[in-house]
């Protein structure tokens, strides 16, 4: 792996350490949404809720467009999909531990 692409790595993997975030993710992964929304699903303020959109945008996982006075969130790259897949597929199929071999 190439040590230059390991801190933006670690940016991303850090937004979506947060389970609120991840909620956001698995929200938006069917088709994009309002803040208003998010917020309801989440069970946040909207400032709150902007500030976890902001976050995720920032690392290049969420793009917004205005429609009018709203706006709509959105993935950027659907292959944040394809971590949270791995993830859930670890927590639910744990690598059993092997004995050292002596």
């Amino acid at each position: 792996m190439h040590i230059k692409i390991m801190p933006r790595m670690g940016d991303i993997f850090s937004a979506l350490a947060n389970p609120v975030r991840l909620k956001i993710i698995t929200l938006l992964s069917r088709n994009e949404r309002c803040v208003c929304e998010i917020a309801v699903a989440i069970k946040r303020e909207r400032s709150v809720t902007s500030r976890y959109l902001a976050s995720l945008a920032q690392v290049g996982l969420l793009k917004s467009r205005r429609k009018g006075k709203m706006v709509l969130y959105r993935l950027k790259d659907k292959r944040v999909l394809k971590l949270l897949s791995i993830g859930q597929d670890m927590i639910k199929n744990p690598v059993k531990r092997q004995r050292e071999e002596r």
